[in-house]
């Protein structure tokens, strides 16, 4: 999450439409946090709410489309009866509930990868993705095509690989 303003600042705090996001870091620069603990909690109006928070040694953010986090662990919930998961992302109908360690995840490109363990549990649909998990094991298709076990996952973004994706 590049939120922090300055390279220098230790702390954000943002609203942006339906989520608010924090985040707290011992260091860090313009690309990078050292020891960085951020989160959102979706509130107010809407019929997704949900929350979550994420704790890693080192992040780095690179562009949109290329950032790394390693050694960390993130919980949260989702929850939501929104019809418009359809097409945007934040937009959740379903329930997923997350509990995983991280050793490694990336993005790259249409990439998105993840090492560690987990047992995030749920069925949900999410920026045109459905996505079921039964303690960490599961798929996803529409947008995002992949799989995970015990939440070691791999996803390819099939809209940034086909133009608008496979399924609309």
């Amino acid at each position: 999450m590049a939120e922090y303003e300055k390279p220098t600042d230790r702390t954000y705090k943002k609203t942006e439409e339906m989520k608010l996001k924090f985040g707290v870091r011992v260091s860090g620069g313009k690309s990078y946090s050292m020891v960085e603990v951020c989160g959102y909690e979706r509130k107010g109006r809407g019929p997704t709410v949900g929350t979550e928070v994420q704790a890693h040694v080192l992040v780095v953010d690179g562009d949109e489309d290329n950032k790394a986090r390693f050694l960390g662990a993130d919980v949260g919930v989702d929850v939501g009866l929104d019809l418009k998961s359809f097409e945007k992302d934040g937009h959740v109908l379903g329930v997923e509930v997350r509990a995983r360690s991280t050793l490694t995840e990336f993005n790259t490109g249409p990439i998105n990868v993840h090492v560690g363990a987990g047992v995030s549990t749920g069925a949900k649909i999410e920026g045109g993705t459905f996505a079921a998990k039964l303690a960490g094991s599961g798929f996803m298709v529409g947008k995002r095509i992949g799989g995970s076990v015990f939440d070691n996952e791999i996803s390819i973004d099939t809209a940034a690989l086909f133009g608008k994706g496979w399924l609309w």
